[in-house]
């Protein structure tokens, strides 16, 4: 993740200001304003597919990002299912222009709570009862 070298063309032809991010040989945008609103209000904002034909274009929303429910980690949802996380001070800090770039991290869900059939495993203690 990484505060961009120079603004990106909306659909409209606007141009905005966007933090980079990318991932799996993709790259993926947001739009500064709606990260900030993100950081103050808490509100959800679009992550958009980002190009580069003629300049940077954002395309269409490929995802979302909200914070987490501690509120300490910004949780960036890109469709379909893969879920990444970043600090939310890391972020701020980003935006304030005190640092380039950032990591973010891959959330993966716990194999151990998942049974091979994607149901969680529930555990009871059978006891054999025998007629007399």
């Amino acid at each position: 993740m990484q505060v961009s070298n120079s603004p990106a063309y909306d659909p409209s032809g606007r141009k905005c200001r966007i933090i980079e991010i990318a991932v799996d040989r993709t790259r993926y945008a947001i739009e500064t304003p709606e990260l900030s609103k993100l950081l103050l209000y808490g509100r959800r904002c679009q992550v958009r597919h980002l190009s580069h034909y003629y300049g940077k274009r954002l395309g269409d929303a490929t995802g979302a990002a909200a914070l987490s429910y501690s509120k300490k980690g910004i949780i960036l949802e890109i469709f379909p299912g893969r879920r990444y996380i970043a600090s939310r001070n890391s972020v701020q800090n980003l935006l304030g222009g005190y640092m380039s770039y950032t990591k973010i991290s891959e959330l993966r869900p716990d194999n151990s709570t998942v049974h091979s059939c994607n149901n969680p495993t529930i555990q009871s203690s059978i006891t054999p009862w025998v007629a007399v």
